[in-house]
């Protein structure tokens, strides 16, 4: 459906298939447990998230609980759930007639040229970071209950 094939991908920008590794096709579609996705966070160096559009990208918030630093689009949601230490990347512009509004296609540029910085993190300091766990606190779910939603309920809502 307007997909890739990644092999051919890989193929054609010179990428080694072993040195990509895929997730089982049977337990992406069914699941992992919270303890295997901490793993899967805290197994990167950085998280890779840009996109055509979004609404609440909830893997990046993942990946900064974990205090994984990364990579998103400057577009849409992402724009304003990534700490300060997160890179964000432009793109272009298009429409989608089927949805009936505009995405944007990360550049390609901006994203290498990101991930050469992120090279240049690793080797200056640790890989872990500290701004984005901070950043990710105010996305758990007990605060989100206490400063978000029950003050919107009780001002919205008459429930006694």
């Amino acid at each position: 459906m307007g997909g890739f094939e990644i092999n051919r991908l890989l193929q054609v920008n010179g990428i080694k298939p072993e040195n990509v590794l895929m997730p089982d096709p049977f337990r992406l579609s069914h699941g992992f447990s919270d303890k295997e996705m901490a793993a899967i966070f805290n197994a990167m160096d950085c998280y890779l998230g840009p996109s055509y559009g979004e609404g609440f990208q909830v893997p990046l918030i993942e990946a900064q609980a974990c205090g994984i630093p990364g990579i998103a689009s400057r577009f849409t949601a992402p724009k304003d759930l990534v700490s300060e230490d997160w890179i964000q990347v432009e793109g272009q512009l298009f429409w989608d007639e089927a949805q009936g509004s505009y995405w944007q296609i990360p550049s390609v540029g901006q994203i290498m040229n990101a991930m050469d910085q992120m090279v240049e993190r690793k080797t200056d300091a640790e890989i872990k970071s500290q701004k984005s766990l901070d950043f990710s606190k105010q996305f758990d779910v007990e605060v989100v209950w206490k400063k978000k939603w029950k003050p919107y309920i009780k001002a919205n809502l008459a429930l006694d």
